[in-house]
């Protein structure tokens, strides 16, 4: 998948930004119950399975927390400051991995549900359209790991505009809007996982096995 297609280079993107205030503690270092792994962990481990290398952007203050888990396959650490909306975390992805890599799947650190197949599945359609934004959905639900062409978006790097310090969909719609636009493909798949973060240690108390489907 690294290659994929001819010129084509995938990196996952794990957004670990937040502060995390209602968790308590950051939310990458949070495990499932009766689990080892933290959601960090699971999902850098998703990815390796898939070839995809992984980068974590997270706050400078929290990446030792994180670098201290000894995460095998280490990923790319990318450091952003705090303020803003996901926006600013995806910019910052955007900017240290626009050189080396086409497409980005970006992966909010608080959803380590997602299953293999749903990777699989955004894989071949990201492949079928690989200038578009593929966005998983589940029961009508937008979901994520979003698939995005990084080409659009590094086109937005310095933008003053909202969107580049807003929420990723306002960032999304922008790239799409912008000279070198990439539409938006919906992918229906049958996968809660794609839509289940996790806020608060209420959360955790209820993902109990069955949520837990490979």
């Amino acid at each position: 998948m690294t290659g994929g297609r001819a010129g084509r280079i995938d990196r996952a993107v794990v957004l670990a930004r937040g502060a995390s205030r209602r968790m308590g503690m950051p939310k990458g270092l949070c495990r499932l119950p009766g689990e080892p792994g933290t959601f960090i962990e699971r999902i850098v481990d998703l990815y390796a399975r898939m070839d995809i290398p992984a980068a974590v952007v997270t706050l400078p203050e929290l990446r030792p927390a994180y670098e201290d888990l000894g995460l095998d396959p280490a990923p790319r650490w990318i450091e952003a400051g705090p303020g803003g909306g996901t926006a600013v975390t995806v910019m910052a992805a955007v900017a240290e991995l626009g050189g080396v890599a086409t497409h980005l799947w970006l992966h909010p650190v608080d959803l380590p549900l997602v299953r293999p197949r749903s990777l699989a599945g955004l894989a071949r359609r990201s492949a079928a359209d690989p200038g578009a934004v593929v966005v998983p959905r589940c029961e009508g639900r937008r979901g994520h790991p979003v698939v995005i062409p990084v080409g659009p978006f590094a086109s937005l790097a310095g933008d003053a505009s909202p969107a580049a310090r807003g929420p990723m969909r306002d960032l999304i719609r922008a790239a799409a809007d912008s000279g070198t636009g990439a539409p938006v493909l919906f992918l229906d798949l049958d996968d809660p996982g794609l839509v289940r973060d996790f806020d608060t240690p209420d959360a955790l108390e209820g993902a109990g096995p069955d949520n837990r489907e490979a």
